[in-house]
Formats: structure tokens, sequence, C-alpha cells
């Protein structure tokens, strides 16, 4: 046995390499599918940054106007309060 023919050493060691060869293959199909999805997922991602950054402002912008309305709120009960001493104490 020390030495094998050609044919004997490619009938033991064939299936070997070929199912090698066709892992290597069902792997690198996976790995492609896989980077696709995920190039895929990022260019998603990137045209969504834009509108949410404006969405952001819009919101940004909602704050500030409340805090405004909020003065304004406390004003006109700092009027009314101010108004109802006046006619109380008439």
């Amino acid at each position: 046995m020390n030495r094998i023919s050609l044919v004997a050493w490619l009938q033991i060691t064939g299936p070997t390499f070929v199912t090698l060869a066709i892992g290597f293959r069902l792997l690198w199909n996976a790995q492609q599918a896989q980077s696709g999805s995920l190039l895929a997922l990022q260019r998603t991602v990137g045209r969504l940054e834009g509108p949410i950054s404006g969405l952001d402002a819009r919101i940004e912008g909602l704050d500030s106007r409340m805090q405004g309305l909020d003065g304004r709120i406390d004003k006109l009960g700092d009027a009314i309060d101010a108004l109802a001493k006046r006619l109380g104490s008439s």
C-alpha cells in the first residue's frame, strides 16, 4: 500500500474535493447575497438620513414655537390675574 495508483487516489479523494468545492461555492454565494442585502440596506438608510434630518429640524422648530407659546400663555395668565385683582379691588 505504499503506492496507490492515480485512479485509486482520485476515487478516494475525488468526492472529498468535489464536496469542498460545492461547499465553498455555497458559502461564496451566501456571502455575496448577504453583501448585496447589506449594501441595499445601507443605500436605503442613506436615502432616509435626509428626511430624518429634516424631521429633526421640524421637531426642533416646533419645540421653540411651543416654548414661545408657553411664554405667551404665561403673560396672558399674568394679565388675567392682574385684571382680576383690579376688578376685585374696585
